[in-house]
């Protein structure tokens, strides 16, 4: 009888982990271009790894998502979290009314991208040098990973280090270009501060699915650099 007992409780502690404990991470079908590019892409290839420097991002992960392990850098200085570096948000158009019944047709909601918890857990990483432009000696991108969404878009994860024992403000922006997509949407540059000797996390969110490509771009802050300051291209 006890042997009975015993093993319906196990089984039942089995489908009570399976229905509601945590999952795997599973890469995203509209990721898997960044994985194994078809050959018809331009995709700079990404590894797969089961660590993140990005302990923040954890925040994001989807609902019973397994976090990956959090790789802590040492002796990297003071750092800080810049806030989420969105797509900017379209200007919504007029209601249209129809002349001969006065009805009003309803204005759509723009597809605007909201940091949502919806991350897959998966940690894409590529060389740094292949997917970064920074125009200053100042500051350099010592990480970038790629976290795939379960709606196929992306969050771009970007650790930039201070070079400098004093402060520096820079601007920073991205750009995304989706498979078969000859456009580039760049999400508009905006500021951050970075410790001195020290570093900023910053995100970028894509604004479409299925990125095939994105560069991340850093410059000194504008109002920060002199007519002859060679840093600022």
């Amino acid at each position: 009888m006890g042997l009975v007992v015993l093993m319906i409780l196990v089984l039942t502690g089995g489908l009570v982990w399976y229905f509601f404990g945590p999952r795997a991470p599973q890469l995203p079908e509209q990721a898997k271009i960044l994985v194994e590019p078809p050959p018809d892409s331009k995709a700079i290839p990404h590894t797969t790894e089961k660590e993140t420097v990005f302990e923040t991002s954890v925040d994001y992960l989807s609902p019973r998502t397994m976090a990956p392990k959090i790789l802590i850098e040492e002796g990297i200085g003071e750092g800080t979290v810049a806030p989420p570096h969105l797509p900017k948000k379209e200007a919504r158009r007029a209601p249209v009314v129809d002349p001969a019944t006065g009805a009003i047709e309803p204005v759509p909601e723009p597809d605007i991208p909201e940091v949502v918890k919806n991350w897959s857990g998966v940690v894409l990483v590529p060389e740094v040098a292949r997917v970064s432009k920074a125009y200053t000696s100042a500051v350099a991108l010592s990480r970038v990973e790629a976290h795939p969404l379960k709606n196929g878009r992306l969050h771009v994860w970007v650790r930039m280090r201070n070079k400098m024992a004093y402060p520096v403000e820079v601007e920073k922006d991205c750009r995304f270009r989706a498979y078969h997509e000859r456009v580039h949407n760049r999400l508009g540059f905006e500021s951050v501060s970075i410790p001195a000797r020290g570093y900023a996390d910053v995100m970028f969110l894509s604004p479409d699915a299925s990125i095939e490509e994105y560069t991340i771009l850093v410059r000194l802050a504008r109002d920060k650099v002199g007519e002859d300051d060679a840093d600022l291209l």
